[in-house]
């Protein structure tokens, strides 16, 4: 169905829909207000004092865009297309990008990044959007604390703005590997009071110890800053030693623990912005960050890691599955591209560390294969990592390709672990702990693929290397022959 432009819902149904957007992604970057949105819904319906022009355009841009976005989190409205007409709608809007205050084009920007990650076709490249947002901030001197506003609620918004940016920056850049479109020492705004607008208007700007309506975004900026200064010092540490590396490595974590150990999560969460299991994913997503600087091959010919990190790497992995699955029974998974692309790297995670614990294990000398606990937890966190991308392809057809890609690429390796893998006794790995085992004899490990394909439910079509490198957004392989 081809997306059509679309007049204003009823009043009712645009309320609903803002309380929807308000209780998603906004919890993370609240760049709008509530109540400055509640006033532009007040001046279009009810068109007193009577107003046309680029501001009623700009009001219309936004507020169609706040409806998209809404309607995404509604599974009836998004199975009705509503999302993509709204979209459509305030794209026709001549507010979009010019003539208007630099912090609504900013604003402008953001909606469209939300919209972008939350929905399935994917239509536009968000770290496109947030490095031309950052363009913007710096081109009108957001980012730095020379251009602070004298009211406080102004200040407080504008703050709110870049580092709602900053975020979707950092993360993008961090994901996919890519250049900041920032440096942190050209960053000199300071961050939002925590502290709620009410309360920030009545003049009391004291930080009460408790969660606030921008308590998310300053805990994840605090996040993405010290991924960002991680990866920077790791990155520059790959000729050196893996001693030298596990040790920064391991300072980085520390200081991630401790940010996580200092984060306030809401009592009551309403949405999955505000669980614990949203905090783990995003800890354990960093963590597996900075693991895979040790667990990863660099490109040197003298790899080497340790069957400890690579422990450590499942272990965060398989957190973030299960956060994803708790979420799921929760009602509050939210379908976005972050989601897929967590599920994803995780599933390939589990399985790198699946063929990589044995071989360290050989060249380590601490004995061959993998323990039957060690081989029945990787094959759970397989299906839970199955489960999980099911749940997806319901709802996002798009995301099918991906999940069958991933039931393919498990299949091949549990077959490669089936061939050359047998069973240990708990003598033959001594440091390993483990709650039972039967040393008896040794066995080959053999595995139920019907149950793992039934757990997905995907085409049994095989993939070739063009398939391969066209999902994966990689350049094919020469053919050098």
């Amino acid at each position: 169905m081809h997306a059509q432009v679309v007049p204003l819902p009823s009043l009712g149904d645009a309320i609903e829909l803002i309380e929807s957007y308000f209780n998603a992604l906004h919890i993370t970057m609240p760049f709008l207000r509530k109540k400055d949105v509640f006033q532009q819904l007040e001046r279009l319906y009810s068109d007193s004092p009577p107003y046309s022009g680029l501001e009623k355009s700009q009001d219309l841009f936004q507020l169609h865009m706040i409806f998209a976005i809404g309607c995404l989190r509604n599974a009836r409205r998004r199975k009705d297309h509503k999302a993509t007409d709204h979209y459509a709608t305030a794209m026709g809007k001549d507010a979009f990008l010019v003539n208007i205050p630099a912090y609504k084009q900013v604003q402008n920007m953001l909606l469209v990044f939300v919209f972008a990650t939350h929905h399935d076709v994917g239509i536009a490249n968000t770290w496109e959007i947030s490095r031309q947002t950052m363009r913007i901030c710096v081109e009108f001197g957001l980012h730095s604390r020379t251009g602070a506003e004298n009211n406080v609620l102004r200040e407080q918004l504008r703050r709110r703005i870049f580092w709602s940016v900053y975020i979707a920056d950092r993360f993008g850049s961090q994901n996919l590997d890519r250049p900041v479109a920032i440096q942190e020492e050209d960053i000199t705004i300071e961050l939002p009071i925590n502290q709620h607008d009410e309360q920030l208007e009545a003049g009391n700007l004291e930080e009460p110890e408790l969660f606030t309506e921008v308590s998310t975004l300053i805990r994840h900026v605090l996040l993405r800053r010290l991924g960002t200064n991680a990866r920077t010092a790791l990155s520059a540490m790959k000729a050196s030693s893996f001693p030298s590396r596990s040790q920064v490595a391991k300072d980085w974590n520390h200081q991630l623990q401790a940010w996580y150990d200092s984060s306030i999560v809401k009592n009551t969460p309403t949405n999955a912005y505000e669980t614990n299991e949203y905090l783990d994913i995003n800890f354990h997503r960093e963590r597996m960050k900075i693991l895979s600087y040790l667990v990863l091959p660099i490109g040197t010919q003298d790899y080497m890691t340790s069957v400890a990190d690579l422990w450590q790497y499942m272990h965060s992995a398989h957190s973030i599955l299960a956060a994803y699955q708790r979420q799921s029974k929760d009602g509050h998974l939210i379908l976005n591209w972050t989601c897929v692309q967590d599920a994803l790297k995780c599933g390939f995670g589990i399985l790198y560390c699946a063929t990589s614990i044995p071989d360290q294990r050989q060249r380590e000398g601490t004995g061959p294969g993998l323990l039957r606990s060690e081989l029945d937890a990787f094959v759970a966190a397989l299906q839970m990592c199955g489960d999980i991308l099911s749940h997806i392809t319901a709802q996002w057809y798009t995301v099918r390709r991906h999940a069958n890609a991933f039931q393919q690429m498990s299949e091949a390796v549990l077959n490669l672990i089936a061939r050359s893998t047998r069973i240990v006794t708990r003598e033959q790995t001594p440091h390993v702990e483990h709650q039972s085992l039967d040393p008896s004899t040794e066995e080959i490990i053999q595995w139920d693929f019907d149950a793992l394909d039934a757990t997905l439910q995907l085409s049994n079509t095989a993939f070739t290397d063009a398939d391969w490198a066209e999902l994966f957004s990689v350049d094919p392989i020469p053919n050098l022959s």
